[in-house]
């Protein structure tokens, strides 16, 4: 499980935050969590708890936003957001010339701290 592992990276990045800022509580995370990062949000959420136990960040909510799969054919420039994360062709010309525009994402967007 490397969730494990992303969470334990998550709280030194909070960490080494609430140090240079001085703050001595977390009371919340936030996190997007891409379709394609290779992160189960549910095991996450489960491994985080477990990663902030025995420090000044326990007791810390976190707070995972989903981030879908959106595209960029370029083939016809069509931006689109396929129904379904693996099917990787443009929804408006049926190409598979398509870049990745979002979904890959794993980004801790904000702390609440005091």
């Amino acid at each position: 499980m490397h969730e494990l592992n992303i969470a334990m990276a998550l709280v030194e990045q909070i960490r080494e935050f609430m140090v240079k800022e001085n703050a001595h509580e977390l009371i919340s995370a936030t996190v997007a969590v891409g379709a394609l990062s290779g992160v189960e949000a549910d095991a996450l959420a489960f491994c985080f708890p477990l990663a902030i136990e025995g420090t000044p960040m326990q007791g810390a909510q976190l707070h995972l936003e989903p981030v879908p799969v959106r595209l960029r054919c370029r083939s016809c420039e069509a931006k689109s957001q396929p129904e379904e994360s693996h099917m990787l062709h443009c929804v408006v010309c049926g190409s598979g010339q398509v870049e990745i525009v979002t979904g890959h994402d794993l980004i801790l967007q904000s702390l609440e701290v005091s």
